[in-house]
């Protein structure tokens, strides 16, 4: 066999496996995305409580555990960190 062939079948075999690869792993890196951008759009919405809350009395810390809670659950884990707050608060 020639090196030319050698190469050009490495070079497909290597194409082969870069494909299959990212096949794989599209699925865990669409996710950790998702799950990045939920977590900035969480921070921003605390940083806005933050600033609308110190006017009505109410606040929640905002860090980033806070932040993956809402990024995760939404508006439902919004609601969760102000029960917890008012249960630890009373």
């Amino acid at each position: 066999m020639s090196a030319t062939v050698k190469n050009l079948l490495l070079f497909l075999f290597g194409g082969a496996i870069l494909t299959v690869s990212l096949r794989i792993f599209k699925a865990p890196f669409r996710l950790a995305l998702k799950l990045l951008l939920n977590t900035i759009a969480g921070f921003a919405a605390l940083i806005c409580f933050d600033l609308i809350g110190s006017y009505i009395g109410i606040s929640l810390g905002v860090n980033l555990g806070n932040s993956i809670v809402i990024g995760l659950l939404g508006a439902p884990g919004f609601g969760m960190l102000l029960f917890a707050r008012w249960l630890l608060i009373i």
